[in-house]
């Protein structure tokens, strides 16, 4: 998906508009969090409310509806759109269920932030594997459904043979 369709599919249904891109982001490695340091432009906005709350290390997780009223966004629904819109340009947002569950950003020590990002990145791999399991079923009898309607041309002789 082009980074235009991203930014209207993004906007719509959400009263601030999310700023930043690739070129714009840096990893500093050291806190494991990354920053926006292209000309002094914004921050994502979860990014930044993040930071702004002290959000950093799963203890401090902030819980989706006072990330909504930090960040002014209409619902937890758009909340999830800018999320999503976040993380795939770079935002390293972690989420937690523990606790009741929240949003933040790898801890400040190195030590503890590696392993948050390693439990996210287990926990999220696990999740995307059992989805593609459960699919596996569909996409088996999707390729029987394509063979059997190419079979019927094949057996009247109108094949490239």
């Amino acid at each position: 998906m082009n980074s235009k369709r991203k930014e209207n599919r993004l906007n719509a249904g959400t009263s601030k508009a999310v700023r930043g891109t690739n070129q714009s982001r840096k990893t500093d490695f050291h806190s494991g969090i990354n920053s926006n340091i292209c000309c002094g432009k914004s921050q994502f906005q979860v990014e930044k409310a993040l930071q702004d709350l002290g959000a950093y290390g799963s203890l401090n997780a902030v819980k989706p509806y006072n990330l909504v009223s930090a960040t002014a966004l209409p619902c937890d629904r758009a909340l999830r759109k800018v999320l999503s819109f976040e993380r795939e340009n770079g935002a390293l947002i972690l989420s937690t269920a523990k606790d009741g569950g929240g949003y933040y950003l790898p801890s400040l020590d190195e030590d503890e932030a590696l392993q948050e990002l390693y439990e996210y990145y287990c926990i999220n791999y696990a999740r995307a594997m059992h989805t593609l399991r459960i699919l596996r079923p569909v996409r088996i009898r999707l390729k029987v459904i394509n063979g059997q309607i190419k079979l019927p041309d094949d057996d009247e002789g109108g094949g490239d043979d």
